[in-house]
């Protein structure tokens, strides 16, 4: 995607970087995606028909999503992606796509930019919560995470922000938040967070 100087690129791993300040040398490998981003306009159609479901990462394994998908709602640029890993290569999404986007051929790309600066979005990883399973997380189906508990107080989580037990659906009577687990403890880590 591009807004005058800024380029923004999706599914690539910086492989080289070198360079000075305004002048950097940047080597990316592009990762497939099995979508053309040119022709796919991100309606929908190939997901509906696909026939693999799995847990939905971005929804922390709440609700489900295809082999073929769109990461979420307001995924930037809005297109599919195929997770190979699943994908059965049914082509029942190859057949439903009106624009024919989807290209199981597609392979690493490496390309090379010179820039006069670089934003590297490191992500985060939550903290391991089974490595001091106090409040037994995975063991009662009820014990959620906050970030469980953003994807489902979410107008487009897969609860669509209705918050539900997740052992048996109904609506919880009482809840208990504890929060900073993991941090400021003699178990985890001594400070809340660092950049």
């Amino acid at each position: 995607m591009k807004r005058r100087l800024l380029n923004l690129t999706y599914m690539q791993q910086i492989v080289e970087f070198s360079g000075m300040s305004v002048n950097f040398n940047v080597k990316v490998k592009k990762n497939p995606r099995y979508v053309n981003e040119k022709k796919c306009t991100g309606c929908g159609l190939c997901t509906e028909k696909c026939l693999i479901k799995v847990p939905n990462e971005f929804d922390r394994g709440i609700g489900e999503r295809s082999a073929i998908y769109i990461p979420f709602l307001q995924s930037v640029p809005k297109i599919a992606t195929i997770d190979r890993s699943v994908c059965i290569e049914c082509n029942s999404c190859q057949r439903s796509c009106p624009t024919e986007a989807i290209e199981f051929d597609q392979r690493p790309e490496y390309l090379d930019f010179n820039v006069g600066a670089v934003i590297v979005a490191t992500g985060w990883d939550e903290y391991p919560i089974m490595k001091y399973n106090d409040y037994k997380y995975g063991i009662y189906p009820d014990v959620i995470t906050q970030i469980e508990l953003k994807r489902m107080l979410s107008p487009i989580g897969p609860t669509e922000g209705h918050l539900y037990r997740i052992s048996d659906g109904k609506k919880p009577k009482i809840v208990a938040m504890i929060q900073c687990v993991g941090s400021r403890s003699l178990k985890g880590n001594p400070y809340c967070s660092v950049v």
